[in-house]
């Protein structure tokens, strides 16, 4: 009597989870999928709408991560907060799929430059990039001798560079002056 108990059992758990699977849970109703309506006599079906845009994917079987590598990034800042355009460099160098920081204040001014960076090189010579950077120039005299200030600027930009070939990834304006202000980055992968 205890055997077949115990292969009654046996089946049972053996067999439990394939029927969940397939039986329907009691009271739950399933939706039969929506019906696609049909055109009248005469009528065209209305086209399909288009695929959302994506991203492009740049880790594809032709276009791997490269090996350890470093990478030199390179962020000039242009700043005409003084009348006469003023720029600030800033280079770090990072490993490939990996971060780095700086960060730069000048107490006694209030002056500030921090860059935080993520970059991936690939065989094609891409270089994805995440970078964000907080800036802010010293005062400055006004014609009366006081210290005016100009607005802080904090970007986060994500972009695909080519090796070795600046691009200009913003170009900001002050909302309350004719201050400009741009960035630009150059990677460079070093094999």
């Amino acid at each position: 009597m205890r055997r077949p108990t115990s292969l009654l059992i046996l089946t049972l758990l053996v067999a439990a989870p394939a029927l969940a699977q397939t039986a329907p849970t009691p009271g739950v109703q399933i939706a039969p999928p929506a019906a696609t309506p049909t055109p009248m006599a005469g009528q065209t079906a209305p086209p399909a709408p288009p695929a959302p845009p994506r991203a492009p994917n740049l880790q594809t079987q032709t276009n791997l991560l490269l090996s350890p590598v470093n990478i030199k990034l390179d962020l000039v800042i242009t700043d005409n907060y003084a009348g006469t355009p003023i720029k600030k460099s800033v280079s770090l160098l990072v490993l490939n799929g990996n971060s780095g920081m700086i960060r730069t204040n000048n107490y006694q001014t209030d002056a500030v430059l921090n860059v935080d960076a993520v970059a991936n090189a690939y065989q094609n010579g891409s270089v994805s990039l995440r970078l964000t950077f907080d800036y802010s120039p010293a005062p400055m005299k006004d014609s009366e001798g006081r210290n005016t200030r100009s607005p802080r600027l904090n970007e986060s930009i994500t972009v695909v560079l080519q090796d070795g070939k600046p691009l200009v990834v913003s170009q900001s304006a002050d909302p309350g002056s004719e201050r400009r202000v741009t960035a630009e980055l150059t990677a460079t992968i070093l094999k």
